[in-house]
C-alpha cells in the first residue's frame, strides 16, 4: 500500500522541539517572587556552566536570554512547581540545534534530569531539578505523517444517528451499564478535563448562533452545543489571575446535569506573541510530521462526545466539563503548553469530586535512532541525532513526575487520567507501542478497536503493558491516495464546527456533525465510563480495572 503526503500537502520539515529553547522545571519556595526564581535559576545554569566553554561551541546565554515562568503547581509545605522557558536565541540550522542539544545535554547531567522534587535549601527561592528540550505535541499522530493528527481525515456526515456515538453498550465488556444505573440510587457529581484545541470563540459564537438559535430546518437546535452552552447567546467570560487564559461559559443551560467551559490560552512568548498563534505552522514554519491542516474542532468533538455518552448512560449524572487549550489550531502545543493548561485545569476545578482527565493527544519524542530529524530541509549529523534520542528518557521522566503529581492530587477524591495511545499502525504490521504520556504509569492508554472487537488497523498498543490501558471503539477508517479518512457510516459523529479536509480543499461543515477516527476519540470513551463508574462512589483504581483492556 502506498500512501501520499495527504491532501495536496508538500511535505515539509519534521520538528520534534521548538528550536532554541530550554525548559527548566524547578521547585519554588512559598512566597518567593517570579523575579527571585529568575535570579536563582540564573545563577544555578550559571554556576553549572563555569568552566565548560569549548572553543567552537555554545553555552546557554541566560543573563541575556528571554525568560518566563509558565506554569505551577502545589507540590506540598507552599512549595510549588514551576516551569522556566529560556530562549536561547538559536535559530533553526543544523548548527544551531546541535549547539542546544549540546548544552541542554550539559544541564542534564548538572541537574540530574528525572530525580524527584528536590528539597529546598534553606533560604533557597528555587531549585531546579530537571532540564528538557521544549519538545513538541499534537493530536494524537498518524502513521507515515500522512495524516494531520487523529487516525483519518474527518468527513461530512448528515446527522447524529450512529450506534456507537450514542452508547458505551459495545465497549467494557467487564461493565453491565443497564445493572449499573439500576443499582445506582444517586451518582454523585465528577469533573472532566479535556486538554486539547479549542475552536476560536468567534467561530463557535456564529455556529452556535447559527445551529442552536436559528436552530436547523427540522426546528431542532443541535444537541450537542444547546447541551454544552445552554439557549443563550450571552457567554459568561472571564479572565484567569495571570492573564494566560480566557475562560467562556455557557448560559441558561436546558440540561442541568450538563456544565461546560473552555478556557483559551492566551500565554504569549519572550517576543510578545500568543504562543498558541505562534505555533500555527504557516507562520512560524515547523510543524510536526506534516501537521497540516485546521484541526481546531478536535477537543470540542472530543467533549462533546463525553456529554453524549454520560447522559445517554446515565441522565442523573452531573458531569462538569472543562476543555483547556493545551493545542494551536494545527493541533500542535508543547510540553510548556501542556504543564500550563493542566495546572490551570486543576487549579480552577470544583475539588473533593472525582476527577477524570482525558488527554487525546502526544508528545512527539523520537521512536528511536533510526527517526530522523529535519530542519528546514537539513537533516542532523548523527552524533546530535544521538544526543537527542538518548534525552528522551529523561524528559519523559521530567513530564512522568507532573502527570503522578496530578494523578495523586489531594484536592480532589482520587483521580483517573487517559490518553490516547497513537495511530501511528498500519495494516498488515505488528501495532507499534504506546505514546507517551499514554505509556507512563499514572496514566491509563486507550487503544482503538473495530466493531468486531479488534485492534483498528491504526492504533497503536494500548498501553506498556497493554493490560495496564483500555480499548474502546474509535471509528472505522479506510486508505486513499491521500491518506487515512474516516468512513461516514463507521467514524465516530460528534460536533464539527469548522471546515473539512479534502482532495479538492476546504469544505465547511453544513449542518454541526462530522465523523472521524482514531485513538483520540477511543479515549474520550474511556473518559466518559470512568466519569460514570466514579459517580457511584467508586474508586479511581476500581474504574480504571472495570475498564481495562482483557
Amino acid at each position: 500500500m502506498t500512501i501520499r503526503p495527504r491532501m495536496d500537502q508538500k511535505p515539509r520539515p519534521l520538528h520534534y522541539f521548538v528550536p532554541g529553547q530550554v525548559v527548566l522545571h524547578v521547585t519554588r519556595s512559598a512566597g518567593a517572587s517570579d523575579a527571585e526564581i529568575i535570579e536563582q535559576v540564573g545563577k544555578q545554569v550559571s554556576d553549572a556552566q563555569r568552566g565548560v566553554e569549548v572553543p567552537g561551541e555554545f553555552v546557554p546565554r541566560f543573563s541575556t536570554a528571554s525568560k518566563r515562568i509558565v506554569s505551577q503547581s502545589v507540590v506540598g509545605d507552599g512549595a510549588r512547581r514551576a516551569t522556566v522557558v529560556v530562549d536561547l536565541g538559536y535559530g533553526k540550522k543544523p548548527e544551531d540545534i546541535a549547539a542546544l542539544v549540546a548544552d541542554v545535554n550539559r544541564l542534564e547531567k548538572t541537574f540530574n534530569t528525572g530525580a524527584k522534587l528536590s528539597a529546598l535549601a534553606a533560604g533557597t527561592a528555587a531549585q531546579i531539578d530537571s532540564v528538557s528540550l521544549n519538545w513538541l505535541m499534537s493530536g494524537a499522530q498518524g502513521a507515515g505523517g500522512t495524516t494531520g493528527g487523529p487516525g483519518a481525515h474527518p468527513v461530512p456526515v448528515s446527522g447524529p444517528a450512529q450506534p456507537y456515538s450514542e452508547t458505551l453498550n459495545g465497549d467494557f465488556p467487564r461493565v453491565d451499564w443497564a445493572d449499573l444505573v439500576a443499582n445506582s440510587a444517586s451518582p454523585g457529581e465528577v469533573n472532566v478535563v479535556v486538554l486539547d484545541t479549542a475552536p476560536p470563540l468567534s467561530l463557535l459564537s456564529a455556529r452556535f448562533d447559527e445551529l442552536v438559535l436559528q436552530q436547523l430546518p427540522g426546528g431542532n437546535p443541535h444537541p450537542v452545543l444547546h447541551r454544552l452552552l445552554g439557549a443563550s447567546k450571552q457567554f459568561n467570560t472571564s479572565l484567569s489571575p495571570d492573564g494566560n487564559f480566557l475562560t467562556v461559559r455557557g448560559n441558561n443551560l436546558p440540561d442541568a446535569n450538563v456544565t461546560f467551559q473552555v478556557s483559551y490560552n492566551l500565554a504569549k512568548d519572550s517576543d510578545g506573541r500568543l504562543i498558541m498563534e505562534t505555533l500555527l505552522n504557516h507562520q512560524s514554519n515547523f510543524e510536526i510530521e506534516n501537521h497540516a491542516y485546521l484541526m481546531s474542532d478536535h477537543g470540542l468533538f472530543v467533549a462533546g462526545q463525553i456529554a453524549r455518552l454520560v447522559q445517554a448512560t446515565d441522565a442523573r449524572v452531573k458531569v462538569n466539563i472543562h476543555l483547556v487549550q493545551v493545542l494551536g489550531d494545527y493541533g500542535v502545543g508543547t510540553i510548556e503548553t501542556l504543564q500550563q493548561g493542566m495546572n490551570w485545569a486543576l487549579d480552577s476545578a470544583a475539588t473533593g469530586r472525582p476527577l477524570v482527565i482525558n488527554n487525546s493527544l502526544m508528545v512527539n519524542v523520537p521512536r528511536d535512532k533510526g527517526h530522523l530529524f529535519s530542519f528546514d530541509g537539513t537533516e542532523l549529523d548523527l552524533p546530535t541525532i544521538q544526543t537527542i534520542t538518548s534525552m528522551v528518557a529523561g524528559s519523559m521522566a521530567i513530564l512522568e513526575a507532573d502527570y503522578v503529581a496530578a494523578s495523586s492530587d489531594a484536592r480532589f477524591n482520587e483521580v483517573n487520567i487517559v490518553a490516547a495511545a497513537g495511530n501511528d499502525s498500519l495494516p498488515m504490521l505488528p501495532p507499534v507501542r504506546a505514546r507517551f504520556p499514554a505509556a507512563f504509569d499514572s496514566v491509563m492508554g486507550v487503544g482503538a478497536i473495530n466493531p468486531d472487537g479488534k485492534p483498528a488497523p491504526y492504533s497503536n498498543e494500548p498501553d506498556n503493558p497493554t493490560t495496564a490501558g483500555a480499548v474502546a471503539y474509535g471509528g472505522e477508517a479506510k486508505a486513499t491516495a491521500d491518506g487515512w479518512v474516516a468512513t461516514d457510516t463507521g467514524g465516530l459523529i460528534g460536533v464539527y464546527l469548522g471546515e473539512f479536509p479534502t482532495p479538492g480543499g476546504m469544505v465547511p461543515s453544513v449542518n454541526g456533525w462530522g465523523a472521524w477516527a482514531g485513538t483520540s476519540f477511543a479515549a474520550p470513551r474511556v473518559a466518559a465510563a470512568l466519569a460514570i463508574l466514579r459517580s457511584t462512589g467508586m474508586t479511581a483504581a476500581a474504574a480504571a480495572a472495570a475498564v481495562a483492556a482483557i
